[in-house]
């Protein structure tokens, strides 16, 4: 299971209100870190390309 975690530009520092990575496959990884009692959610269940203005 491909992920990419955030990337951190040059002379900066993220706070990380919130951490996002990217999957190919993301029920998977959210059953996966569920069936290791680590908690993740979805901030836009639906891409914000999709929902109506």
């Amino acid at each position: 299971m491909g992920i990419e975690t955030p990337r951190e530009l040059e002379m900066t520092e993220c706070v990380y209100h919130l951490y996002v990575i990217q999957t190919d496959d993301r029920d998977g990884l959210q059953k996966y870190l569920g069936d290791h009692s680590i908690a993740s959610g979805l901030h836009y269940p639906v891409p914000l390309h999709l929902q109506k203005a």
